[in-house]
């Protein structure tokens, strides 16, 4: 069965492509989105389906620089909206499954019969990249509600982790803080503010996620897939601060301040958007573990590397 993976080389992308390469799945693999697709014409699109014949795509390739999608809407459009809306008519098409990736920012806050969100409860964007990210979906749905053909729509949160291919430039949530938290880089709590809760989810465990969906064909729609545990931003910043501080203690025997730390640049998140994942779990799919599980090792390979850039510097 032959998968083409569009944005091979993200964080989640690279997960996936590791994970196929070693399985019995044949794998066709094309870049991400500043790597050449032109995403406001049908041809390309065209050209990699008749160039791979897919049996499944799985889309990761997104606009996801939040300052970049409110200084160009329609560039973010064109990547979050149009051209899952070309892929899922193209599908539609030529009988190809679709796995599309999505986010917690089609919300703003938690839903009003409380607890966690739903895939049945209304979004409710906050900025340009939830807004075209939820019209992306909305796309998706409308093209493949009259046909056949097999669709999942993948709602994730705060993904964390690399695969060997990425070269994604951004940094996760705990990559921020890690780097946050190196001497003489420290960041106080600020506009996070301690009530809001984050979800982060292992991109390796998110990738097992949707190839068990793609081999066990679940009903199509939209389904979450996150990390199990919630946790206040102070919560994972003392978590991260305490790894920082053994680490550095040994190699570099630094003395830092362990306190609450946030991350640069991401001034609007959701407050407490927090992912139902309990729809896959009836289905029998796994869905990613609490962050805890793993991110002491992702953790301590960031900051490993931090350290060897800054003395190499």
């Amino acid at each position: 069965m032959a998968i083409l993976l569009l944005g091979w080389n993200s964080k989640l992308g690279s997960a996936l492509y590791e994970k196929i390469i070693h399985s019995d799945q044949e794998i066709r693999t094309e870049g991400g989105a500043t790597e050449g697709l032109d995403y406001a014409k049908d041809p390309p699109f065209r050209t990699l389906f008749a160039k791979h014949k897919p049996r499944w795509i799985i889309n990761c390739n997104a606009l996801t620089s939040h300052s970049e999608c409110e200084h160009n809407p329609a560039k973010a459009f064109a990547a979050n909206a149009w051209a899952p809306a070309l892929l899922a008519k193209l599908c539609q098409e030529e009988n190809v499954g679709l796995v599309h990736l999505s986010t917690n920012f089609v919300f703003s806050r938690p839903p009003a019969h409380g607890g966690f969100l739903t895939e049945e409860d209304p979004v409710e964007p906050f900025n340009i990249y939830g807004k075209t990210k939820a019209e992306g979906e909305r796309l998706i749905q409308a093209v493949m509600e009259y046909s056949d053909c097999s669709y999942y729509i993948v709602r994730s949160s705060w993904l964390f982790g690399k695969g060997a291919t990425c070269n994604q430039v951004d940094a996760d949530l705990l990559e921020d803080m890690a780097r946050a938290a190196l001497p003489n880089r420290r960041v106080k709590a600020t506009s996070f503010g301690f009530e809001r809760l984050y979800a982060p989810t292992n991109v390796h465990e998110l990738a097992d996620t949707i190839l068990q969906m793609i081999n066990q064909t679940p009903p199509r729609g939209i389904y979450h897939a996150a990390g199990s545990l919630a946790s206040p931003i102070g919560s994972l910043a003392q978590y991260v601060s305490e790894i920082v501080t053994e680490i550095t203690n040994e190699l570099v025997h630094a003395e830092i301040d362990v306190q609450p730390l946030v991350p640069n640049g991401r001034s609007q998140v959701p407050c407490n958007a927090i992912l139902d994942c309990n729809k896959l779990r009836n289905q029998g799919i796994r869905t990613p573990r609490a962050w805890i599980e793993g991110a002491e090792s992702y953790i301590r390979d960031v900051i490993f590397q931090l350290l060897s850039e800054e003395m190499q510097a």
